[in-house]
């Protein structure tokens, strides 16, 4: 496993071994507050962030071995302990830049009408802030791109149509945002939607969990995803890994070929 780019701390154990910790360069959001002679190894990070330990039975392979999980945990608190068994392990803490494609997959959904843009210069002609899913069956269901906790989650008319909002904190700088919208005028959808959420403000949720499901009265019913950092829309392009940013893209393609995530 590709280790690089993450918080890292690598612990040796052994006859011959002293333990020692590193630090990724750049990455400071995982800290190491003690280990302990018996394998007890304590660390924090901020409340949400998707962890994992790893080990690897040789310490003499270095960082291009393939590494086998221990256990993973989302962060619901500041401080963990775990116990480690052997030789070099790893903690590490994904960064934003990884997060997943807001669907389990890529089936049932249809062509994205509109992606972010700051400029009307676009293929779809005006400014948007975020990224709008079309699914193509009801009660799709929608879900986390990363760990954290819902900020809130709020029905509401949007002009002549209900929708309902729900929110996802990952960081202090960091907010994912799902609109759900039913493009019905009538309230008892409306409810309906709200219903078919299946979190809570301060709940805490995982990457890739679950968060609710899109009632389809419309051909127009949508889910408008959004990314804030630092309190300001942006572009989700280079937070998303690999397979998120082929799924967009393949979706807008369909839409608007040869066109670009944002503008």
């Amino acid at each position: 496993m590709r280790v690089t780019g993450y918080a890292r701390f690598l612990l040796g154990v052994g006859c011959s071994f002293a333990w020692a910790v590193t630090v990724a360069q750049g990455q400071s959001n995982i800290v190491i507050t003690s280990f302990q002679s018996n394998g007890e190894l304590t660390f924090s990070a901020p409340i949400g962030t998707n962890c994992a330990i790893e080990w690897a039975s040789n310490p003499t392979s270095g960082w291009s071995r393939s590494w086998s999980t221990l256990s993973s945990m989302s962060m619901v608190s500041t401080t963990r302990t775990v116990k480690v068994p052997m030789f070099y392990r790893v903690v590490y803490a994904p960064s934003s830049s990884l997060l997943v494609f807001p669907f389990e997959n890529i089936s049932n959904l249809g062509p994205i009408r509109a992606a972010y843009s700051v400029t009307p210069d676009c293929p779809w002609g005006f400014v948007h802030d975020g990224i709008d899913f079309y699914p193509t069956v009801d009660l799709k269901p929608v879900v986390a791109v990363a760990s954290g906790t819902v900020s809130g989650v709020q029905l509401y008319n949007a002009g002549t149509n209900w929708a309902v909002d729900v929110g996802i904190r990952h960081q202090e700088n960091l907010l994912s945002g799902y609109t759900f919208m039913t493009m019905s005028g009538s309230e008892s959808y409306g409810s309906s939607q709200l219903a078919s959420i299946v979190v809570t403000a301060n709940q805490a949720v995982v990457q890739g969990e679950i968060i609710g499901y899109l009632n389809t009265p419309s051909t127009n019913s949508h889910v408008h995803f959004s990314l804030i950092a630092n309190g300001n829309t942006t572009c989700p392009a280079s937070y998303f890994n690999s397979n998120a940013v082929t799924s967009v893209l393949y979706l807008l393609d369909l839409q608007w070929p040869g066109a670009a995530m944002c503008y």
